[in-house]
Formats: C-alpha cells, sequence, structure tokens
C-alpha cells in the first residue's frame, strides 16, 4: 500500500508539472519519464499478490526510470554550478532543470 501511494503521489506530481510546464523540452521529459516511472510503480504495486516476478520486472523497470531521472537532475545541477563558476548570466540549456525561484 505504501509504494501504491507514494508512485500515486508522483504520477499525480508529475501531471501537475506537465501541466504546469515551462514549454521546455527536457523539462517536459523528465516529467513524462517521472509519469511513466510512477505508472510502472503503480502496476508493480497492483501485482504483488498474483504474480511476484511480474511484480519484480515493474518494480525494476521503475526503479531504473527513477535513477535515469536522479542522474539527470544532478547533472543538470553540476552544469549550472559550473556555469554559475564561470559567470555566465545567460540562462541557456545548461540549467533547464533548475527549478524557478520566486522572491
Amino acid at each position: 500500500m505504501l509504494y501504491f501511494c507514494a508512485a500515486l503521489g508522483f504520477l499525480i506530481t508529475g501531471m501537475i508539472e506537465l501541466y504546469a510546464g515551462r514549454g521546455r523540452f527536457w523539462t517536459m521529459v523528465l516529467y513524462s519519464v517521472m509519469i511513466l516511472a510512477a505508472l510502472f510503480g503503480i502496476l508493480s504495486s497492483m501485482f504483488v499478490n498474483k504474480d511476484e516476478w511480474i511484480s519484480e520486472v515493474f518494480n525494476a523497470v521503475s526503479v531504473h526510470l527513477f535513477a535515469l531521472e536522479a542522474i539527470a537532475i544532478i547533472v543538470s545541477r553540476f552544469r549550472s554550478l559550473r556555469s554559475l563558476e564561470r559567470g555566465d548570466d545567460e540562462d541557456d540549456d545548461d540549467s533547464e532543470f533548475e527549478p524557478e525561484t520566486f522572491g
């Protein structure tokens, strides 16, 4: 039940972010991968009691998609830090996953 709720939370978050998307291609891809990973997570949690093997397959796909998403976010953070060290003030494609700050 916990895994189902967590995957459902990721699904809802991904759908909201995709709907409110900032129009950047890589941001849309990132949230699409999040939605896909959440769907596999939901499928995995639904099949836990019926077919353990297929549940583990869905879980493996979900975890690997979440790992790819995490790698993309970490790489974008390092790129944005590197561009700040160089003194670049322009908003380029290297910082696409950078969250927008208000205030």
